[in-house]
């Protein structure tokens, strides 16, 4: 019996959908969203002209920015994951008005909260399996990592750190709270 198998392509084109789904969830729940995304969040909620997708894209652009100011060393993956993170940006867009039909209670929000940690945690292998350019927040982690020649575990806690309390600064300066 033949085994069959998705192509790359579309195993990374549903990534990408699925991940963008699960952070529509996430937001939804209202219970806490990935380290990465909660600065974009917040920074979506301060300046609320901006929906949440396209503070994603801007927020992971500047890191890839950053990510060639510190390597001096721009690659041609980067352009692949520049455009990777505005499609995620619009797919992000896009679910938060076809989900915004859900309801709201709090029984589904906890529901939303676990399918979207699921889905993410589906979506990280799946996008791992692919081996296409990563993220560009997965790529600026594991270019990071190899440029200073650190453990990736290492520098994703430090950028992770740098995320969080980033997020509770501004949040509690622009806002207030901290969401």
């Amino acid at each position: 019996m033949e085994r069959k198998t998705l192509s790359k392509e579309v195993v990374f084109i549903s990534a990408l959908v699925l991940d963008s789904i699960a952070m529509t969830l996430l937001t939804m729940s209202d219970f806490g969203i990935s380290t990465m995304s909660s600065l974009p969040w917040v920074l979506s909620v301060i300046f609320n002209k901006l929906s949440f997708g396209t503070v994603n894209f801007i927020v992971q652009s500047i890191l890839l920015l950053i990510l060639m100011a510190i390597t001096k060393q721009p690659k041609i993956t980067y352009i692949f994951s520049f455009v990777l993170g505005m499609v995620f940006g619009l797919l992000v867009d896009l679910f938060s008005v076809i989900l915004n039909i859900l309801p709201t209670e709090f029984g589904y929000r906890i529901t939303y909260f676990i399918i979207g940690w699921l889905l993410m945690a589906l979506t990280a292998s799946l996008f791992i399996r692919t081996t296409y350019p990563l993220m560009p927040f997965d790529g600026f982690v594991s270019d990071l990592s190899t440029f200073t020649n650190k453990p990736v575990k290492t520098i994703k806690t430090c950028v992770d750190i740098s995320f969080i309390l980033t997020t509770i600064i501004i949040s509690y300066i622009k806002l207030n709270r901290i969401i």
